[in-house]
Parts: C-alpha cells; sequence; structure tokens
C-alpha cells in the first residue's frame, strides 16, 4: 500500500470514463455531483481505483437500461465520503448482512444475463479497511442502493 494525497474526484472521474461504454450499451448515463470540486485524501490510488471501480460496475450491472447511476462526494472535516448511488433492484435488509462476505448469492438479480457470486465486495471491503475507512450499505428492494465509502482525509500508518 502506497498513501500519498489525491483529489478523490480524479480517481472517480478517471474510473468513470473506463465503466461508459458498458453503461453507453444500456443507455445508463453516469453522473459525478461536485465534480468541479477538490476532495484531497490521503489513500492508495490504486486500492481507491479498485473500490470504485467495483462500486460502479455493480451499480450499472444492477440498474434497468435507461437509469441513471450517480456518484457524490461528501467533505466531513476528517473524512470524505463517495457514495455510489444507482436506481436499480435493491437488496433486501437480510442480503446486506451477507453482502461483503464472498461467495454469498444474494437474492437480488442483474438486469442482464450475469451473475454475482458477491466476491467482489467482500474484496472492496478488505481494501476499504486497509486504508481504514468505512463502508455502508443503504437499499431496499426496488428502491435502488447507495454504498458509501468513507476514506479519511490523513491516515495513520
Amino acid at each position: 500500500m502506497t498513501l500519498a494525497k489525491h483529489n478523490l474526484v480524479d480517481i472517480v472521474q478517471t474510473v468513470a470514463k473506463l465503466h461508459e461504454p458498458l453503461a453507453s450499451t444500456r443507455q445508463i448515463q453516469i453522473e459525478l455531483k461536485d465534480a468541479d470540486k477538490e476532495f484531497i485524501a490521503e489513500t492508495d490510488k490504486q486500492y481507491f481505483h479498485q473500490i470504485i471501480s467495483n462500486l460502479l460496475s455493480n451499480a450499472v450491472k444492477f440498474s434497468p437500461d435507461g437509469n441513471m447511476v450517480y456518484i457524490s462526494f461528501a467533505d466531513s472535516g476528517n473524512t470524505i465520503t463517495v457514495s455510489v448511488i444507482d436506481e436499480g433492484v435493491g437488496i433486501s435488509a437480510g442480503d446486506q448482512k451477507r453482502l461483503f462476505s464472498g461467495y454469498q448469492k444474494i437474492t437480488s438479480q442483474s438486469t442482464g444475463e450475469e451473475q454475482s457470486t458477491g466476491f467482489g465486495l467482500a474484496i472492496v471491503s478488505r481494501l476499504v479497511e486497509k486504508l481504514q475507512g468505512k463502508i455502508k450499505v443503504d437499499s431496499a428492494p426496488n428502491k435502488g442502493t447507495t454504498i458509501s465509502v468513507e476514506i479519511q482525509k490523513n491516515v495513520s500508518a
């Protein structure tokens, strides 16, 4: 892990551009809120890139064609929270408890033919933990999902 100061918006914009081709084939738009601001945090660029990439991939995968996926930023003093918000199928409370365990089939179905083991979210959870951050899920069936990652501005080694 290599910690350095990064503008999280720059990393998220890079990830969003990588996911645009798949999103556009399904007429899904990715919108970054507050992308004109700087949200500086001490993080590992590759870890954070992988975290956002997995969350964005899932948001696109589990959203119906023609919907929106939003990415928002919030500065809370010592932390920055990045939230990936979709208008997809949602996740039941029971499935949310197992979401980050890996190799757990959940009842939410993707909108395409893909199947998910949830292993990607287990990796996300571990990477967030290594960055001394927190991850939170807010979802309900047929109400979409918001997954928020809270990153400390200054990580103690």
